[in-house]
């Protein structure tokens, strides 16, 4: 999502002013800055765009600071030469009425990745009244001569936002717990639901060569190649820290993008990779096998990013933005052929931008949904409006991810305050308008984006068993002594586990998978089945209260157990005295 991709085929991966009836080639440019949106077809209907914003000239003091004006503001839009005013969201007043020759710039800057391009939606939406010049940065661009431009790693990223050169930056929670230097996080964009995978060959080809791979653990002592410092390589190291690996057991191989990490993997030069569609298709079609998906994984999150300079400069513009950001959802949601069509005729100065986006006129909606419908599930104003609400919950996802690039021995950028990377501002200033963000009808292309993962009763052993591992639990194998059943409170072994387990909450706050914890026992030959069955059922339910101990909730986890092969020999009697903890995905 961060880094810039090789120009493939999505499988899938990471307007406010009068209405505009566009019936032939038009290219509207004014003279010193203005941007109306550039077409290079014409639609089959005319677009209808959405009201342009008149504040008011009354203003009222956020807790922020800020000053906005109130939620009652009035706006036009002209309908069939009908003007209709309506009661519209807040927008800031300071230089209302903008000259439209020489507006304030917001440079926003993204790469290419389906659910950011609603920033090229909304270029296509300006319109005179809006009070700020949307400056889209488009990363990893390559213009038809080959020449690639706007190129920027994540540390270069990091110093334009932290300098002020960039204003809003769309990137990953994760990155800004890394960078905290890049701004504040201002609102959620969505959640990757399988946009992001681990590969493996079924067979390990490089490193390994040889060794079976069928779930996670089984990469140890493997290769895998990731686009460095990106969210693939956190995915990675997300799981080996949940699997109890030390950072030393995969050799993780950094590359400069995806692309060039997939393309070590199909060649035999990788045991696994980790990266975002569309690349990271190419390595299943080339017979890898997903280890890790986030379709079940919600671990990963993109967000709109401010730099410290505009949230302290330009928080009347970036409210204004982030109100326009809003309303471009809405209208993405009620009228989602005309909104993605602005993006299929996005243009970056001279150049169509449809390579990048993979985004093409006349077929924009059926691109977008490879981009969206299998792969990211998009967050609208009351989803993040909960957040606001809970910002605890952003917090300790920041302090997770924190831990996790810092256990990976990552360079850490300083300070981190995670409560300071919070702004919640905007979204409350917006709260006593959202009616007016929520669609009237029609809905995101994938809407199971979840601010809190899904609650429920525990699944039955049945259902659990039969539902594919993703990976063992670090602490998976916990070994008895004969006749022992419980881990002891206040023993290391027990201090140990419940440590151990705490890293399970970050991977349950963010997904829907559940634990499966399997107790066994040995069957000596002068005991009655019934009774070995008691130390595995017992063995099974003290680790589940371990496991509650630790934090986990008693919904997350079923208990099963089984019992060993009836045997007087003490050494095979002793392999069967364990506990295992299975992550499992799929149930929902």
């Amino acid at each position: 999502m961060n880094q810039g991709q090789t120009q493939l085929t999505p499988g899938a991966r990471r307007l406010m002013g009068s209405c505009v009836i566009v019936l032939i080639l038009i290219a509207v440019v004014a003279g010193a800055g203005i941007l109306w949106y550039t077409t290079r077809t014409t639609p089959t209907s005319a677009t209808q765009l959405p009201v342009a914003v008149q504040p008011t000239n009354s203003v009222q003091t956020q807790p922020s600071g800020v000053q906005l004006s109130t939620p009652v503001v009035q706006a036009t839009q002209v309908t069939g030469g009908t003007t209709v005013t309506a009661p519209t969201p807040f927008e800031p007043i300071t230089g209302w009425p903008p000259d439209p020759d020489n507006r304030p710039v917001l440079k926003v800057a993204f790469p290419p990745f389906g659910s950011y391009f609603t920033i090229s939606q909304m270029v296509g939406m300006d319109n005179p009244n809006r009070l700020y010049r949307l400056e889209a940065v488009p990363l990893e661009f390559t213009s038809p001569t080959g020449e690639t431009l706007n190129s920027a790693t994540e540390d270069e990223q990091a110093m334009k936002m932290a300098n002020g050169e960039w204003d809003v930056l769309l990137t990953t929670a994760d990155a800004l717990a890394r960078r905290p230097q890049i701004g504040v996080w201002v609102t959620d964009i969505d959640q990757s639901a399988g946009a992001d995978k681990t590969v493996a060959w079924p067979v390990g080809k490089h490193q390994c060569v040889g060794k079976e791979i069928k779930i996670f653990n089984d990469l140890r002592g493997c290769s895998i190649g990731v686009s460095a410092g990106s969210v693939g390589e956190y995915q990675v190291l997300s799981f080996m820290r949940l699997t109890a690996m030390t950072p030393a057991d995969i050799t993780i191989v950094p590359f400069d993008t995806v692309g060039d990490a997939v393309t070590a993997f199909t060649s035999g030069q990788l045991d696994a990779v980790a990266g975002w569609t569309p690349d990271i298709d190419s390595a299943e079609e080339a017979g890898g096998k997903p280890l890790l998906n986030s379709s079940w994984l919600r671990n990963i999150n993109d967000v709109l990013v401010v730099s410290n300079k505009a949230n302290a400069e330009k928080a009347d513009l970036i409210q204004a933005f982030l109100n326009d950001w809003f309303t471009a959802l809405k209208f993405q949601q009620e009228s989602p052929s005309e909104a993605w069509e602005l993006v299929a005729n996005w243009s970056y100065g001279e150049f169509g931008t449809n390579d990048w986006t993979f985004v093409y006129p006349g077929s924009a909606l059926d691109d977008v949904k490879l981009w969206l419908e299998d792969q990211v599930a998009q967050a609208g104003l009351d989803s993040n409006l909960i957040l606001a609400q809970n910002p605890d919950v952003l917090v300790d996802r920041l302090n997770n991810a924190r831990e996790v690039w810092s256990w990976g021995g990552s360079p850490m950028g300083e300070p981190f305050n995670p409560e300071g990377l919070v702004e919640t501002k905007y979204l409350k200033a917006l709260e006593p308008v959202a009616a007016e963000y929520r669609p009237a009808s029609g809905g995101f292309i994938n809407p199971t984006y979840l601010p809190f993962p899904k609650t429920g009763s525990a699944p039955t052993p049945d259902q659990l068993i039969s539902l594919p591992t993703v990976a063992e639990f670090g602490c998976a194998q916990v070994e008895f002594s004969a006749g022992i059943v419980v881990l002891e409170p206040g023993t290391g072994t027990y201090d140990n586990f419940v440590k151990c387990a705490t890293s399970l909450k970050q991977l349950l706050a963010a997904s829907d998978v559940q634990l499966l914890v399997t107790g066994s026992a040995a069957y000596p030959s002068t005991y009655t089945y019934q009774r070995s069955e008691s130390f595995a059922k017992r063995r099974a339910i003290g680790i589940q209260n371990a496991l509650v101990q630790a934090g986990i909730p008693l919904e997350r986890i079923t208990v099963t157990w089984r019992v060993g092969t009836k045997t007087s020999d003490e050494n095979l009697m002793q392999l069967d005295r364990w506990v295992k903890i299975e992550i499992k995905v799929g149930a929902g």
